[in-house]
Order: structure tokens, then sequence, then C-alpha cells
């Protein structure tokens, strides 16, 4: 029985992505988790600057030409395209 005024997809794909966000959300979720520590929940509960803070630090890690690199253009349309998701509006 489903409450008033909550949408309860039927599709198992439908609920997952409703649950676990689109698959940038999901990649940023599981990279967050997994070399930062940070729980998936919580990662849509942090500022919008400490995102793009652990995301360029990702970035910079895994950068194959970590000392030629001075600037990480992390804007949210480059970040998109790398496969992570930025929320940008700030609280």
């Amino acid at each position: 029985m489903a409450r008033l005024g909550v949408h309860r997809p039927k599709r198992v794909g439908e609920r997952y992505e409703s649950l676990a966000g689109d698959l940038n959300e999901r990649r940023t979720r599981y990279l967050f988790r997994r070399h930062l520590g940070v729980e998936p929940e919580d990662v849509p509960n942090l500022p919008w600057w400490k995102r793009k803070l652990y995301i360029e630090g990702l970035l910079w890690e895994f950068s194959d030409n970590k000392e030629d690199t001075e600037y990480i253009d992390s804007t949210p349309e480059n970040l998109q395209g790398e496969g992570f998701s930025v929320n940008t509006i700030a609280v």
C-alpha cells in the first residue's frame, strides 16, 4: 500500500536509480566510499565545495602527470565528462 504523495517506481531499474542516483552520482558515491570512506548516503549531504574538493583530489591522485598539473579544470561540465557528479547549488 503506497502512501499518498510518495512515488514508488514499480520497475527495479527505476527504483534503483531513484535510490542510488544516475550513473555519474553512483560513480561519485562509489569513489568517495572506496577512497575517502564517505558513506554513499552522506555524499548528497556534503556541501558542494567539499564534493568539488574531493573530486579534484581524486582526479589529481589518479592523473598520469601529477607533477605537471598545476590546475585541474574541475568545472561541473568537465567533471561530468569524467563520470563525476557535482552539486553546484550552494546552500
